[in-house]
């Protein structure tokens, strides 16, 4: 998500789930729908990343960290054994 910004703090949701023109969103690389995308999203949510905002057709994700991709991986599967 960090590299789909390219140091925006604010990325639409369709741009997370299928991409722009410079990069492929999160949806098409892992295969993810978007009920998929959605529930990574707010896991990582809950762990203070991001926030998913959606309104009535302005569906956005806030970048709330500028911490290394790595790290936040780590906490997300960290999380899902224990």
């Amino acid at each position: 998500l960090l590299h789909l910004a390219t140091g925006r703090s604010e990325l639409r949701l369709q741009d997370v789930l299928s991409g722009s023109d410079e990069m492929d969103g999160v949806g098409r690389i892992f295969g993810l729908d978007f009920a998929g995308v959605l529930a990574v999203l707010y896991r990582l949510e809950g762990l203070g990343a991001l926030k998913v905002v959606r309104t009535a057709g302005l569906d956005v994700v806030r970048i709330y960290t500028d911490e290394a991709s790595l790290a936040w991986a780590k906490r997300y599967y960290e999380g899902l054994v224990g």
